[in-house]
C-alpha cells in the first residue's frame, strides 16, 4: 500500500522564498531534509503500487473477456438448437414442432421441451469456469424461457384448432346420420340433438356467444334439412316438395331462394315427364297384354287359376274403403284409378297390413328398401299408394305405353326385366286385365301408325298441360318436347324391331332359297306376317329371285345411285337415310339383296366417326367417277346417254370389292386413291372401261325381255322411297304402279324405264 504522506509537509514555496535566497539564509533542519526524502520515498511508492494494481485490474478484465465469450457462444449454440426443435433441420434429421398440427403437437409438447432443457444443460455443461457458467445463467435462461414459450403457444394454438375440429367434425358425422337415417324418426330426432350439441361445443371452444353462437347453430341445423331435400329430389323431386313445406321453418333463410328454384326446375322436370308419357300413350293407344306362357321355372310368383283371377277383378269392381285415395292419387299422377286398385289387388288383395315372405310390407307390398327410396311409410296406405303410384310413372317413361314394360319395372326393377318370376308377373297381371277389361287385344302399332300420329300425341300433350299448370306456356313447350321424345322412341323401337324381323326374314329367303311363303317355318311364317306391307313386298321380290335359279340381277343403277346418295347427304337432312327400314324396302323397286347388304353396312359406316373421313373419301371417289362416265362423249354414250348410270354404279361396285380386298389382305386401301400409284381407282382408262359396250347393251336389253315374261301375281302397292314427303320425314305415302309395271318392258331403254315409272 502507498505510504500516506503528511499534510504538514512544507511545499517547494514553502522552503524557498520567492527569489533566490542566499545558502546562508536557508532555514531548516536534517529532520527537513529527511522528511522530504520519506516523502519521496512514499510518492515513489505510491506511484509503483498503482502500476501493479493496474496490471491486476487488467488481468482481471481480459478473465472477464474471455468468460462472456465462452458463455456467449454457449449461448448461441444453445440459440441454434431451440430454433432446430421449433423450425426443424433437415441435415440434422430433426423435425420442427412448429410443423405438428393437432393431437401430435398436444401429444409432443413435453418431449420437445424437455429437449429444449437438455439443449440448454449441454451448452452450460460446455463451460468448466463457474464464473462463465454464471454468465451464462444470466443471459441464457431468457432464450430458455423464449424456446419454451414459443412451444407452449404453439401447442396451445393447436390445442384449441384439433378441440374446435373435433366437434365440426362431430356435427358433420351427426348431419350426415340424420339424412341417411331420414325415413326412421327417432335416427332424425336423436341426430337433430347430436348436431345442436356439438354446434354449441364448437362455438364454446372459438369463444362464440349470443347471436353469433346462435346463428352458427342454425345454420348447423339446418344444413340436414337441405341435404335431406337435395337427396329427395333427385329421386322424386315432388316428395321434395312436400318435405320442404313441411320443413321449411328449418331451413336458412339465405339458402331458401336458391332450394325453391331447385325444386321448381326439378318438378316441372317430373311433372313434364309424367304428362309427356300419358300423352304419348294416350295418343298412340295403350296396347293391352295378352295371356303369356306360364313360368314354371318361377320359384316365388306361381301363375293364377281362374279363381285367383276372379277374385282379384271382383275387388276392383267393388268399392273399398281405399277408393277415395285411388281417385286422388290417378287424378295427380294421370293413372286410370282401376289399373292403380288392379295392382294393388293383385299385390296385396288391399291389406295394408299384408307381408310376404320376402319381406315386401303394406297394400302396394314395398320393400324395405324401396319404401326408403321413395320417403314413405310402406304399412301407410296413402302414402304406399303414392309411392305405387310414382314407380308406375316412372316406369311408363319408358315403356312407350306398354303396360307389360310397366309391370317388368314394378317386380323386377327397370322395364327389361326377365326371369322367371317376372315373366309370371307379368303373366298374371295380363291375364287379369283381360279379365277386367274383357280381354280385347289390341294390335301394336305400325311405325307407319305411329308416324301418323305426332299431331294427335302433341295435341295430347299440350292439353294435359294446360289442366297442370293453365296458361303456362312454358311447361306447355317442355310437356310437348317429352311427348315428341316418347313418340320418337316408340317410332325408333318399332323401325328397329320391324328392321330385326326384315333381316331375319330375308336371311333366311336367301340362305334357305325359299320361292314361296309355304316353304317358311311357322314361326318364320308368324315374324313375315309382322312385317309392313313394303317390306312383304321385298321379300316376294327376292323369293322371285330364287325362282330364277340363282341368275343374279343387278341393281337398277337409277334405285343404288340414289340411295347411296341420300345415305351420303349431310346430317340433318330431311331426305337422308339413317335407317334400315329406308333401306329395305327399296328391293321392290329394282335394289337386289345383295346390294342391300351393301348400302346397310355403308350406312352402318358413315354413321360412325371412326370410319366416316374413309367413307366420305370413298364416296367421293364415286361421284367423281360418275362425272367422269356422264360427261364422256363417245358413241356409246351418244347412242346410250343412260348407260352412264349403269357405268357409274359398276364402277362403285368394283371400287368397294377392290377396297374388300385390299382390308382383307392387310394391304392399305389408300393406294386406291392416290393419283401416284398404279393402282389409282380414277385413271380415266380405268374408269371408262366400265361403260358398256353396245353388244353388252343389247345383251342386256335381251335378258330384260326375258325376265319381264316372269309371272309375279298381284303384289301391293308400295310408297315411293325417292319421293321426300311433305313433313321431310321419310315413310311418305305416295302409290306408285305395281312391282310387275316397275320390271323393264321388252325392248324398252332403261331411259324410257325411268321415264316412266317417274324416275328423274
Amino acid at each position: 500500500m502507498a505510504m500516506r504522506v503528511p499534510d504538514n509537509i512544507p511545499t517547494r514555496q514553502d522552503v524557498f522564498s520567492q527569489g533566490a535566497l542566499p545558502y546562508q539564509q536557508i532555514q531548516s533542519s536534517a529532520e527537513d531534509f529527511g522528511g522530504a526524502t520519506a516523502r519521496a520515498a512514499g510518492q515513489l511508492g505510491q506511484t509503483l503500487g498503482q502500476a501493479g494494481e493496474q496490471q491486476g485490474q487488467t488481468a482481471l478484465m481480459q478473465a472477464q473477456y474471455a468468460n462472456e465469450g465462452a458463455a456467449m457462444s454457449a449461448n448461441t449454440t444453445a440459440q441454434q438448437g431451440y430454433d432446430d426443435l421449433m423450425n426443424g433441420n433437415a441435415q440434422k434429421g430433426i423435425v420442427g414442432f412448429n410443423t405438428l398440427q393437432g393431437k401430435d403437437a398436444m401429444n409432443q409438447q413435453g418431449a420437445y421441451q424437455q429437449q429444449v432443457q437438455q439443449v440448454y444443460d449441454n451448452a452450460r455443461a460446455s463451460l468448466t469456469n463457474p464464473a462463465a457458467q454464471r454468465m451464462f445463467d444470466q443471459f441464457g435462461r431468457w432464450g430458455l424461457r423464449g424456446a419454451m414459450g414459443r412451444m407452449g403457444d404453439h401447442a396451445a394454438q393447436q390445442t384449441v384448432q384439433y378441440n374446435y375440429k373435433e366437434a365440426r367434425g362431430s356435427v358433420a358425422t351427426s348431419q350426415q346420420a340424420m339424412v341417411d337415417g331420414a325415413d326412421d324418426p327417432d335416427t332424425w330426432s336423436s341426430g337433430l340433438a347430436a348436431v345442436q350439441d356439438a354446434s354449441l361445443r364448437s362455438s364454446k371452444i372459438m369463444g362464440l356467444d349470443g347471436d353469433a353462437a346462435e346463428e352458427q347453430r342454425k345454420s348447423d341445423l339446418s344444413k340436414p334439412y337441405v341435404d335431406r331435400i337435395t337427396q329427395l329430389a333427385t329421386r322424386d323431386p315432388i316428395a321434395a316438395q312436400k318435405f320442404y313445406q313441411q320443413n321449411i321453418g328449418m331451413v336458412a333463410p339465405n339458402v331458401r331462394y336458391g332450394i325453391e328454384r331447385m325444386l321448381n326446375e326439378t318438378t316441372n322436370s317430373q311433372y313434364a315427364a309424367t304428362d309427356g308419357s300419358t300423352a304419348s300413350a294416350r295418343a298412340l293407344g295403350t296396347p293391352l297384354q295378352g295371356n303369356m306362357p306360364v313360368n314354371y321355372g318361377a320359384d316365388t310368383v306361381k301363375p293364377y287359376n281362374e279363381q285367383q283371377i276372379d277374385n282379384i277383378v271382383a275387388q276392383v269392381k267393388k268399392s273399398s274403403p281405399y277408393d277415395p285415395i285411388f281417385q286422388k292419387v290417378g287424378a295427380q299422377y294421370n293413372i286410370d284409378p282401376n289399373e292403380l286398385k288392379m295392382r294393388a289387388a293383385a299385390e296385396s288383395g288391399l291389406n295394408p297390413n299384408a307381408v310376404s315372405s320376402q319381406g315386401a310390407v303394406g297394400i302396394a307390398q314395398m320393400t324395405p328398401d324401396t319404401a326408403k327410396g321413395l320417403g314413405i311409410d310402406p304399412r301407410n296406405p296413402e302414402q304406399s299408394i303414392d309411392g305405387m303410384a310414382r314407380l308406375m310413372v316412372r316406369a311408363e317413361g319408358n315403356s312407350a305405353g306398354d303396360k307389360g314394360a310397366v309391370d317388368r319395372a314394378y317386380y323386377g326393377g327397370s322395364t327389361t326385366a326377365r326371369g322367371p318370376n317376372t315373366d309370371q308377373y307379368v303373366s298374371n297381371l295380363a291375364a287379369v286385365r283381360n279379365r277386367l277389361y274383357g280381354g280385347q287385344a289390341q294390335k301394336p302399332p305400325t311405325a307407319d301408325d305411329i308416324e301418323a300420329r305426332e299431331g294427335d300425341v302433341l295435341d295430347q300433350a299440350r292439353a294435359l298441360a294446360e289442366q297442370r299448370r293453365p296458361g303456362d306456356s312454358a311447361y306447355s313447350d317442355r310437356v310437348a318436347a317429352e311427348a315428341q321424345k316418347n313418340w320418337s322412341r316408340q317410332l325408333q323401337q318399332v323401325r328397329g324391331q320391324d328392321a330385326a324381323n326384315m333381316n331375319q326374314v330375308l336371311d333366311s329367303v336367301v340362305k334357305g332359297n325359299y320361292q314361296s311363303l309355304g316353304e317358311m317355318s311357322p314361326q318364320l311364317q308368324q315374324t313375315y306376317a309382322q312385317l309392313p306391307a313394303r317390306d312383304m313386298i321385298s321379300v316376294q321380290s327376292v323369293m322371285r329371285e330364287n325362282q330364277r335359279a340363282g341368275e343374279y340381277t343387278p341393281s337398277d343403277p337409277k334405285v343404288f345411285n340414289d340411295a347411296q346418295n341420300r345415305i351420303n347427304l349431310p346430317v340433318g337432312d330431311p331426305n337422308r337415310i339413317t335407317d334400315p327400314t329406308q333401306i329395305t324396302p327399296l328391293i321392290a323397286h329394282g335394289l337386289s339383296y345383295t346390294d342391300s347388304q351393301h348400302l346397310l353396312t355403308e350406312m352402318k359406316e358413315l354413321n360412325n366417326p371412326e370410319n366416316n373421313a374413309f367413307m366420305k373419301q370413298v364416296n367421293g371417289v364415286k361421284q367423281t367417277a360418275q362425272k367422269m362416265l356422264t360427261g364422256a362423249v363417245t358413241n356409246v354414250s351418244i347412242q346410250h346417254p343412260e348407260a352412264a348410270q349403269e357405268a357409274a354404279y359398276r364402277f362403285g361396285f368394283s371400287l368397294d370389292q377392290q377396297v374388300a380386298a385390299y382390308r382383307q389382305a392387310g394391304k392399305n386401301p389408300q393406294s386406291l386413291f392416290d393419283p401416284s400409284s398404279p393402282d389409282y381407282a380414277l385413271l380415266p382408262s380405268r374408269v371408262m372401261a366400265f361403260m358398256p359396250t353396245e353388244q353388252q347393251i343389247v345383251a342386256d336389253q335381251a335378258r330384260t325381255r326375258q325376265n319381264g315374261n316372269v309371272q309375279t301375281g298381284t303384289i301391293q302397292t308400295a310408297p315411293n322411297p325417292f319421293t321426300p314427303p311433305s313433313t321431310g320425314r321419310p315413310g311418305g305415302v305416295q302409290l306408285t304402279p305395281s312391282a310387275a309395271d316397275r320390271l323393264r318392258r321388252p325392248g324398252e331403254t332403261p331411259q324410257q324405264y325411268l321415264a316412266r315409272i317417274g324416275g328423274q
